[in-house]
């Protein structure tokens, strides 16, 4: 495999990783949609209870999809210390890659880390607590009755 059809491969990824946080982007809408629902008409246990495990959902969905784009990046320098070990002159941009991510040959990876992204962490936590914090908090009075 050339360096091209590497940084290809990852762009690629990209792209179907980009489609399904759109789909994220509409689930988590959908969650905090139910959540305000259910908390406004004074939801019972079970509505509640449901709202909740749809939200649980949703950050775990999003932790996977955080996870991938780290699997991603991480396949990619992996197979450039790969080919640039087996004797191929790498680009500036893939030696570049490959100095910036620290990864050797043999850091590949099998499955995505649900944990490895700080930053899409803590945004899904955020997500969730708004989530959970809405379905389960004080009931929210908008318009004439507040």
């Amino acid at each position: 495999m050339t360096e091209f059809e590497i940084l290809e491969l990852n762009s690629l990824s990209y792209i179907n990783n980009g489609m399904y946080m759109v789909a994220l982007a509409i689930l988590v809408f959908i969650a905090l949609r139910a959540a305000r629902v259910t908390n406004e008409s004074g939801g019972n246990m079970a509505a509640k209870i449901l709202t909740s495990i749809f939200g649980i959902f949703v950050a775990f969905f999003s932790l996977q999809l955080a996870g991938w784009r780290v699997l991603f990046d991480t396949n990619t320098a992996a197979r450039l210390a790969e080919i640039k070990e087996s004797g191929v002159e790498l680009s500036i941009q893939g030696q570049a890659w490959l100095q910036n991510s620290g990864i050797t040959s043999i850091d590949f990876l099998m499955d995505p880390p649900m944990f490895a992204d700080i930053p899409s962490v803590l945004l899904t936590l955020v997500i969730l607590l708004m989530i959970l914090g809405t379905t389960w908090g004080p009931t929210i009075k908008i318009g004439a009755d507040s």
